[in-house]
């Protein structure tokens, strides 16, 4: 996937082409199962000679590679290294893991803090909220949309387009992906939050959250939708949940550890760029959101 633009500091538009996906938190290339590091790196190489091809063509200043991950590290580091890309720090990725039998052996690994917090909440919103599992968002495209776009409006951080999906998103990945769940939760029988959960093998990823305000805090939803999202990987036996890039403190104290991410660039007019790949590590987007537990 590529994207073509970004707003610089000065309110000018620099022309941007780039590898990567505006909704999910790697660098989405496929290969094989079978393929070698070699053939992965080759096979790298001919899509960076098609991005830089496309740059060429379409006069953008600027070649990026998004969220490129330990796990890509391998096949994709020697490859932009060797065409003198720089890097700069991407938002770490939070990963839960779960090595436990159940629910109950999660809990015991937390602090005794954190668990005695996460079980009052569990107490006190237990009547009243209920979730499912399902595999169509039939008849609730509206109400998800509402849904997320409530979360968005009380988010502390905002990421313009990086962040705005079409009302249709979720209907549309939920029925049309294999390995897509989504999970409602109710307030006294009205929908008040989803979580869209996407596995592969023995990894989830927790992709998409919209709750209701204010009616998601008063009953605790985001810690509720936590906690049963964790229950639906262990019940699969599912080892890796991975949380996303933002609200770290928060999913630090839930148990998770972070994974770092890196953006790979390359301006094609070499004085800027040796310009730009000497102050790169002073911007590293990993400063937008504090790291630390609270």
């Amino acid at each position: 996937m590529a994207w073509v633009e970004r707003v610089s500091p000065r309110l000018t538009t620099l022309p941007v082409v780039g590898i990567g996906s505006p909704v999910m938190d790697h660098c989405a290339v496929g290969y094989p199962p079978t393929a070698s590091t070699f053939e992965r790196t080759q096979a790298f190489s001919a899509l960076i000679d098609g991005l830089e091809t496309e740059a060429e063509a379409t006069g953008a200043h600027l070649m990026a590679v998004k969220d490129v991950g330990d796990s890509e590290a391998s096949w994709a580091d020697p490859v932009l290294h060797s065409r003198r890309y720089a890097r700069i720090a991407s938002l770490p990725i939070a990963v839960l893991d779960l090595p436990f039998s159940d629910v109950e052996q999660y809990l015991q690994s937390l602090t005794a803090s954190t668990r005695r917090n996460l079980r009052q909440k569990i107490r006190a919103s237990a009547t009243a909220v209920s979730f499912e599992e399902t595999s169509s968002a039939s008849g609730l495209v509206d109400e998800i949309a509402q849904l997320y776009q409530s979360t968005r409006a009380n988010s502390k951080a905002a990421y313009g387009e990086f962040d705005d999906l079409s009302p249709e998103y979720v209907q549309k990945v939920v029925e049309d992906v294999e390995g897509a769940t989504l999970l409602l939760g109710r307030v006294d029988g009205n929908l008040a939050s989803f979580a869209l959960i996407l596995t592969r093998g023995d990894t989830a990823f927790a992709h998409q959250l919209g709750m209701r305000y204010p009616v998601a805090r008063a009953n605790n939803l985001y810690f509720l939708n936590w906690i049963e999202t964790v229950r639906y990987c262990i019940d699969r036996g599912i080892s890796r949940l991975e949380f996303g890039q933002t609200s770290y403190p928060i999913k630090l104290r839930l148990g998770c550890r972070l994974e770092p991410s890196w953006i790979y660039f390359r301006h094609r007019v070499r004085p800027i760029h040796a310009a730009m790949r000497y102050i790169a590590p002073r911007f590293g987007f990993d400063r937008m959101e504090p790291i630390g537990c609270e």
